[in-house]
C-alpha cells in the first residue's frame, strides 16, 4: 500500500533549426540564420507540470480545497479497467465533488485507470493491451471526453513480462487516439535503473516505447507511506525502492 504524492514533471522541447539552402558562401548562410532566427518568435520555456492524485481518503476533499494552488494538474484515482476495456468505478464515493471543484479552479483533471481487481491483475492488463485493445482505447476516450478531463492516466502494475510488446502498442495507439482529439496521455512507470531494468515487475515497461508515445512518464519514485501507518513505517523491503512501487489503487494528493 502505498499514496502517491505530488509529482513534478518538465517536458523537454526539441528546437529544430532552419537548414539554409542554395550555394551562398557559409559566411552569407549563418548570417541569413542569425536573421531568421532573431526574427522568429521565441518559444516559451514549457511548463512545469505538478501533479497531484486524489483518491477516496478520509480528508482528501478538505486537502484538496486547501491546497489546489499548489498543484496544476489532478489525477483522480476512481477507475479501474475490466479485461474487455469497461471503465468501472473502484467502490469508492464517487468523486463529483472532487470534479466539480477542479473545473471551477480550471484545473485539468485526468482519469487515473487501473488494473485493479481487488489487486493489481495481470489478466486485466493482458486483456486490455492484447485482445480487446481496440475497445479499451474507445472506451477510454469517450470516457475522457465524457468527463471532459485534459486526458488518462494509464496506472498499470504488475504487468506480465511478456506484454511487454502489447503494453508498448496499446500505449501508442491510445496516445495516437488521445491526440487526435487534444487530449494528453501520462502513464505511471515503476521506477528502476539499468541495474534491475531485468527484474521480472520492471520487464514489461519499455520506457523508450512508452515515452515516445505518451505526454509524461510519471515514474513512480515517491515515498511508501498511506494514512494508516505511522510516518516512515512501512512494511515494504528496503530494496522496493529501486524495483518499483508496490500495489494500491489508492493514493492521496500531497502539497510540497
Amino acid at each position: 500500500m502505498q499514496s502517491k504524492m505530488i509529482f513534478s514533471a518538465t517536458v523537454l522541447a526539441a528546437l529544430l533549426a532552419g537548414c539554409g539552402g542554395g550555394n551562398a558562401p557559409a559566411g552569407d548562410n549563418a548570417a541569413a540564420e542569425r536573421a531568421r532566427s532573431a526574427a522568429a518568435p521565441q518559444r516559451a520555456a514549457p511548463a512545469k507540470m505538478v501533479l497531484a492524485y486524489y483518491s477516496g481518503y478520509a480528508n482528501n476533499y478538505k486537502a484538496l480545497t486547501t491546497h489546489y494552488a499548489n498543484f496544476n494538474a489532478v489525477a483522480i484515482d476512481y477507475w479501474n479497467i475490466t479485461a474487455e476495456g469497461v471503465v468501472v468505478g473502484n467502490g469508492d464515493p464517487a468523486p463529483s465533488n472532487a470534479i466539480a471543484f477542479l473545473k471551477s479552479k480550471k484545473i485539468p483533471i485526468y482519469g487515473c485507470i487501473s488494473n485493479v481487481d481487488g489487486d493489481w491483475s495481470q489478466a486485466i492488463a493482458h486483456g486490455v493491451t492484447g485482445t480487446f485493445r481496440k475497445t479499451a482505447i474507445a472506451n477510454l476516450l469517450a470516457f475522457a471526453k465524457k468527463n471532459g478531463f485534459a486526458g488518462i492516466n494509464i496506472d498499470f502494475e504488475n504487468v506480465n513480462k511478456d506484454d511487454r510488446a502489447n503494453l508498448s502498442a496499446f500505449t501508442a495507439e491510445l496516445g495516437a487516439v488521445l491526440h487526435a482529439n487534444g487530449l494528453k496521455l501520462i502513464i505511471s512507470v515503476p521506477a528502476f535503473s539499468a541495474a534491475d531494468e531485468n527484474h521480472e515487475y520492471n520487464q514489461a515497461f519499455d520506457l523508450a516505447a512508452l515515452g515516445r508515445a505518451v505526454d509524461y512518464l510519471q515514474i513512480m519514485s515517491y515515498d511508501q507511506a498511506i494514512p494508516a501507518w505511522d510516518p516512515g513505517r512501512s512494511p515494504v523491503p528496503a530494496g522496493w525502492r529501486m524495483r518499483s512501487t508496490m500495489p494500491s489503487p489508492k493514493r492521496l494528493p500531497s502539497a510540497s
